[in-house]
C-alpha cells in the first residue's frame, strides 16, 4: 500500500491505454476495464470503478480495482467457442449448399427422365391405338371375306349337294350336306365374332342386345339389358365397349356358371358407363391380375387396356360365390350420332 501512496494512477496502468483510462475515469460512477501492472511487472486485467469524493476540502476520486481475469478467461472461451461454432456453421452451410446443388441436379435429371418416359408412354399409347384400329379394320375385312366369299361358296355347294341328294337319295350325300351346313354355321359364327356387321350398320345398342341374347341362348343364363342411349358414341368408344362386353360375356360363359347377367349401357352427363354384372361363382381379383401380369391369362388386362386406349377406365370387382362386376367409364368428348 505504501508503494501506491503518492503515485499517479497512470503508473499502475499499461501505458498503451493509460491516457484513455484517465479520460474515462474523470467522471463519477464510471466503470472501465484496463490492464494493470502488478508488483512483479506482470500485467493483469482489472475493472476500475470510479467514485467522486471530497478529501480535505478538495475534490478527489476513489477508484476501486477488481481482478477480472476469470471473467476475461470465460469471455475468451466463449469467443473461441463462438468462432468455432461459426466456422462449423459456415462449413455446414457449404455442405448443405453442395448437397442442395446435387439434389437440384438429381431433380432436374429425374424430371428429364420423367419427360422422356411420358413421351415414350404417349408414343406407346398412340401406337397401341393405331394397332387396335388396324386390328379392327383387319377383322372387318376378314369377316366380310368369310361372309361374302367362303360363305357364299359353301352356300352354293350346299344347294348343289341338296339337289343331288334329292335325285340320288344317298346317305353319304346327306352326311356331306350336314357337314357343309356345320362348316357354314361355323364360318358365320367366326365372321360375327371377328366383326359383327351390326356394329357398323346399326350401332352399339342393337349389336350388344343381339350379342347378349346370342350368348344367353348358348350358355343358358337369364339376360337383362338396360340402356338410356339415344345417340351413338364415337366410333373408338363404340368398338371398345363392344369388345369389352364380348370379352366379359365370354369369361362368364367359360368360368362364371352364372344364372343371371345384367348389362347396363347408359350415358351420365358427359360420360358413357358400361356395367356387366353376373351372379356366378366369382374369383379373387388380385390373384387373377397377378396371373394376368405373368402372362397366364390376358383377359382382365385386355379389358383394362381396351378401356385405357379409348380414353376410359375399367374397374373389376368380384367375390368368391358373390358374382362379378365390370364397371367401365368413357369420357364423351366427341360429337355423337343420333340413333334412328
Amino acid at each position: 500500500l505504501d508503494r501506491l501512496v503518492g503515485r499517479p494512477i497512470s503508473d499502475l496502468i499499461q501505458q498503451t491505454n493509460a491516457k484513455l483510462v484517465m479520460a474515462d475515469i474523470a467522471g463519477d460512477g464510471l466503470t472501465h476495464e484496463a490492464r494493470a501492472i502488478k508488483k512483479d511487472g506482470s500485467q493483469v486485467d482489472v475493472e476500475l470503478v470510479v467514485h467522486a469524493q471530497t478529501y480535505r476540502g478538495m475534490p478527489a476520486q476513489v477508484i476501486a480495482v477488481r481482478d477480472i481475469i476469470d471473467r476475461k478467461q470465460n469471455q475468451e472461451m466463449l469467443r473461441t467457442v463462438y468462432e468455432t461454432l461459426e466456422l462449423r456453421v459456415v462449413e455446414r452451410t457449404a455442405d448443405l449448399a453442395q448437397a442442395n446443388a446435387n439434389l437440384m441436379r438429381e431433380i432436374a435429371e429425374r424430371q428429364r427422365l420423367y419427360r422422356q418416359l411420358d413421351a415414350a408412354h404417349d408414343r406407346l399409347v398412340k401406337l397401341s391405338r393405331r394397332l387396335v384400329a388396324i386390328q379392327e379394320e383387319e377383322r372387318r375385312r376378314i369377316a366380310r371375306e368369310l361372309h361374302d366369299e367362303i360363305g357364299q361358296a359353301l352356300t352354293a355347294l350346299k344347294i348343289n349337294l341338296q339337289t343331288w341328294q334329292t335325285s340320288q337319295n344317298n346317305q353319304q350325300l346327306t352326311t356331306s350336306v350336314d357337314i357343309v351346313d356345320t362348316v357354314l354355321q361355323q364360318v358365320r359364327n367366326l365372321s360375327l365374332d371377328l366383326r359383327p356387321s351390326l356394329l357398323d350398320d346399326l350401332g352399339l345398342v342393337k349389336t350388344l342386345r343381339w350379342y347378349i341374347d346370342k350368348q344367353a341362348q348358348w350358355v343358358g343364363f337369364e339376360p337383362q339389358f338396360k340402356t338410356n342411349l339415344t345417340e351413338r358414341p364415337p366410333n373408338e368408344v363404340e368398338i371398345a365397349c363392344f369388345r369389352i362386353a364380348q370379352e366379359a360375356l365370354t369369361n362368364i360363359a367359360r368360368h362364371a356358371h352364372a344364372q343371371n347377367v345384367l348389362v347396363e349401357l347408359r350415358q351420365e352427363q358427359d360420360q358413357l358407363v358400361l356395367s356387366i354384372r353376373d351372379d356366378g361363382i366369382g374369383f379373387n381379383v388380385v390373384e387373377a391380375e397377378e396371373h394376368a401380369s405373368q402372362g397366364d391369362s390376358m383377359g382382365l388386362l385386355g379389358l383394362k387396356e381396351r378401356a385405357l386406349l379409348a380414353g376410359g377406365t375399367a374397374k373389376i370387382t368380384s367375390e368368391i360365390d358373390g358374382g362379378t362386376e365390370i364397371y367401365v367409364v368413357f369420357p364423351l368428348i366427341e360429337k355423337t350420332a343420333v340413333y334412328e
